[in-house]
């Protein structure tokens, strides 16, 4: 009976000790600005909630804001003294946001606290708009080296930072336009997007033939050396000009017929020093290889893209570190090599490559040497390569006048208009109109008055005209380009920022 009364009186006892705990008021102020700047925060919609250990991490507890107009959501509640709270805030916009990890957490002193701060510990407003940016790709040269046949039921895609990089969705799919068959066209809406964000991006080839060695269908364009394309969301309504799939220009289509030869060569002193090369490259013993990284031209030679190893051998010169390989083209194809070497080792049989990735410019990109449209130097032997595992490569420009793309409408008088973007890094277009038959000229100069780039040289029928300047060797600052046609000449500035 004693038992029964002592534990009676020690039950009583924890009640009172519960009774009495000690707790203290605690102020939750979570500032919103950020995330109604951005609109992802709709003020007299949606709420604030702050959801924590204090309930189990139940359906937490309301916020309310101050004042009309006020920023700041705020709740407070009587928490134990010296209980550790481990907390985060959450928003009902569209389905629900939680704030990011770690979860927040306070311990809970005597005579309470206030805590403040801004929702996902973000305090910069990065500004979002809505705007449609309408995306084209001229698909010409591929049709014309029959490797794209929308009669088929070929299509194309685009594959995008903002869709998650898809290539099967009928929502990445272009359409045809029906005044122009060969361009396809897409119309992308972005909803409260960063303003400045950069919109990567490449064209994607779905073949209607499951069976064709066309395995993958990303383009490598070559203005990039095989990186993405780029585009900064600014707000606006955009329509990008039209471009060729891979940058392949019509001017350097390869017809049939043609059996264009060239000559590739490359110093492998490099891969050979085993102070410069994890796995040295051993003559006599490995074999050396030529690999294309641009898919659309490996199926003109008839090669399966997703197998690049055994393409074009190259052989040693003698007792030397040269290495050449002389090889006639499977036409038609085009006049483009985007590509980089690797070797097979005849120890082991593993295969190392340059270096590569999807940076710009981790492919070489060289031209056989032209002058006049579909015709080429040939044989052609190309400048020498020297093994590398820098992830920049040589770029070369299209041979000279003939990545000029010509517009669909007249020109009425002689105009050289600003180069767009501006400023740029490392590409821009810069475009002219003629209103007659003229020689023209188009030059960069650096701010000493010095040629950088003679981007056009030759007779252009009356149109108007855009060619790219790609400014991968030069270095930041304020360049000028001129145009001369017939009598007419005109500078403008530009800038290039890296």
């Amino acid at each position: 009976m004693k038992k029964i009364l002592l534990a009676g009186v020690f039950v009583g006892l924890l009640g009172l000790v519960s009774a009495n705990a000690q707790t203290a008021s605690v102020t939750f102020n979570c500032n919103m600005a950020v995330k109604i700047c951005e609109q992802s925060f709709v003020p007299g919609t949606d709420s604030v909630q702050i959801r924590g250990t204090f309930d189990g991490w139940g359906s937490g507890v309301k916020l309310e804001s101050n004042l009309p107009g006020d920023s700041v959501w705020t709740t407070t509640m009587d928490l134990n003294v010296g209980d550790t709270v481990k907390f985060k805030f959450y928003t009902t916009h569209g389905t629900g946001t939680w704030e990011s990890d770690p979860n927040r957490q306070i311990i809970v002193p005597d005579g309470g606290l206030t805590f403040t701060d801004y929702f996902d510990r973000d305090s910069v407003c990065n500004p979002v708009g809505t705007a449609n940016i309408l995306f084209q790709v001229d698909m010409t040269p591929l049709e014309t080296v029959g490797i794209y046949d929308p009669a088929a039921i070929d299509t194309v895609q685009i594959s995008a930072s903002f869709n998650g990089w898809s290539t099967t969705s009928d929502e990445t799919r272009l359409s045809q336009d029906p005044l122009t068959p060969d361009l396809w066209t897409k119309n992308v809406s972005f909803v409260n997007e960063p303003l400045g964000a950069d919109e990567a991006f490449k064209y994607f080839v779905n073949p209607s033939d499951p069976n064709t060695i066309w395995t993958d269908g990303y383009e490598r364009p070559l203005s990039q050396g095989g990186g993405n394309r780029n585009v900064t969301f600014n707000g606006n309504n955009l329509t990008l000009d039209p471009v060729y799939y891979d940058d392949v220009f019509p001017q350097l289509v390869i017809p049939n017929g043609t059996h264009l030869q060239v000559t590739f060569s490359v110093d492998m002193t490099t891969a050979i020093n085993p102070d410069s090369q994890a796995v040295p490259f051993v003559p006599g013993t490995d074999t050396l290889f030529w690999i294309s990284e641009q898919p659309t031209f490996q199926v003109t030679q008839g090669w399966t893209t997703n197998g690049r190893i055994r393409q074009w051998e190259m052989i040693r010169q003698g007792s030397t570190n040269i290495y050449q390989g002389t090889f006639t083209l499977t036409d038609p194809s085009f006049n483009a090599f985007e590509y980089r070497y690797a070797y097979i080792s005849g120890q082991d049989g593993s295969v190392i490559y340059e270096a590569g990735g999807f940076q710009d410019f981790a492919y070489r990109v060289r031209y056989v040497e032209q002058t006049v449209p579909n015709q080429f130097t040939n044989p052609f032997t190309f400048p020498e390569d020297s093994w590398t595992n820098a992830t920049v490569k040589v770029h070369e420009n299209p041979p000279l006048g003939l990545n000029v793309r010509q517009e669909n409408f007249a020109a009425k008088d002689f105009r050289l208009l600003q180069n767009y973007p501006n400023p740029f890094n490392p590409t821009t277009n810069i475009k002219f109109s003629i209103p007659e038959r003229s020689k023209v000229t188009l030059k960069v100069f650096n701010v000493l008055g010095q040629v950088v780039e003679t981007l056009v040289n030759g007779e252009f029928n009356t149109g108007s005209y855009e060619v790219p300047f790609n400014a991968i060797g030069l270095s930041s600052g304020i360049y000028f380009y001129q145009i001369t046609a017939g009598k007419f000449t005109e500078t403008k500035k530009m800038m290039l920022l890296k």
